[in-house]
């Protein structure tokens, strides 16, 4: 009530995320609210910026609707939009550099020709020893496959509370509704999304729940990658002694 009543341009406001090796994740989080008390709080939010001038932008993100572009978080419109329509009706992407320790730099590619994304060294010695020495400051890399990059665009649409059917259908040739029909299905019963013939609109709760949507959508791929990270795991444990090898046939 006091930010807005102080006419904040933009608020950003989510349930406490607790994880890593902290002690409130290893021994004290039964001292957080329940699931539904945190959604209770969420409605209760939602229900008063809304009341109030704030249109949602993302599951989290308020903007005051007369502040125009300075209630927009710049950084946050282009990390849910790595590809839109221009004005020609062309399509065009961002990327991303990530500066400094444990930051992400995202080429996102395109369909049929996707990009990287790359981490960082998350400590702050490695990252300027890497800098020292000569060479890129990266920990790891990822390159995404043609499915990867047409999840984490559904994700990221996702993340801006509307998907974009006719978008999602000119870049990869095929409908997310189509894709993921079962799943669009059960959101719908809860009241979750409306789906048009352009575009699916996240609605009601839909918006609290956006991480299990986005962990839904991405079930499929992920126990892919498992099992093939097991394959290799299983692949390099396996020893054949050349003395007691038999050879079939």
């Amino acid at each position: 009530e006091t930010l807005v009543q102080h006419r904040v341009h933009h608020i950003t406001h989510y349930a406490l995320n607790v994880a890593g090796r902290t002690d409130f994740a290893r021994h004290r989080r039964d001292q957080l609210p329940s699931v539904q008390e945190t959604l209770e709080m969420y409605r209760t939010a939602k229900q008063l910026l809304a009341a109030s001038g704030y249109r949602q932008a993302t599951p989290y993100d308020w903007e005051r609707i007369d502040a125009g572009e300075q209630g927009k978080n710049l950084y946050e419109v282009l990390g849910r939009t790595p590809f839109e329509r221009d004005a020609k009706d062309g399509i065009t992407g961002y990327d991303g550099f990530g500066l400094g320790f444990a930051g992400i730099s995202a080429w996102f590619g395109s369909p049929g020709e996707p990009g990287w994304i790359y981490a960082n060294c998350p400590r702050v010695e490695d990252y300027y020893r890497r800098l020292d020495e000569g060479g890129f400051p990266v920990e790891r890399g990822y390159r995404y496959t043609d499915e990867d990059l047409r999840l984490f665009t559904l994700f990221q649409m996702l993340q801006g509370l509307s998907v974009d059917r006719a978008l999602h259908r000119r870049l990869f040739g095929i409908d997310p509704i189509d894709e993921h029909a079962a799943t669009w299905q059960a959101l719908c019963e809860r009241e979750w999304a409306a789906i048009t013939a352009e575009r699916v609109t996240v609605v009601g709760d839909g918006g609290f729940h956006i991480p299990m949507l986005q962990s839904l959508f991405a079930a499929g791929r992920l126990e892919e990658m498992r099992r093939a990270r097991r394959g290799r795991r299983d692949a390099h444990e396996m020893v054949v002694e050349p003395e007691t090898a038999e050879v079939a046939g």
